[in-house]
């Protein structure tokens, strides 16, 4: 896949609405994917720990598309 094959795909991912779950942790929040393995953050806030998340999908996204994985779809 090249450069503009990875980005029009991590666009297209990045476009549909991937499930995610907010719990309390030690005083801050935990936010993750359970669609995308392993796609997890923290923040102070959940607001916070939710824009992190978005940032860190990105990446996670960015990542296996680098490396020719596959991306899993929202599984609602």
């Amino acid at each position: 896949m090249d450069m503009v094959d990875k980005a029009d795909a991590l666009a297209l991912y990045m476009g549909r609405t991937y499930p995610a779950t907010v719990a309390p942790d030690s005083g801050g929040y935990f936010a993750q994917h359970p669609d995308l393995p392993g796609c997890m953050t923290e923040g102070r806030t959940e607001a916070e720990a939710l824009e992190n998340l978005e940032a860190a999908r990105e990446l996670w996204i960015e990542t296996r598309l680098e490396n020719g994985y596959s991306v899993p779809e929202p599984a609602v």
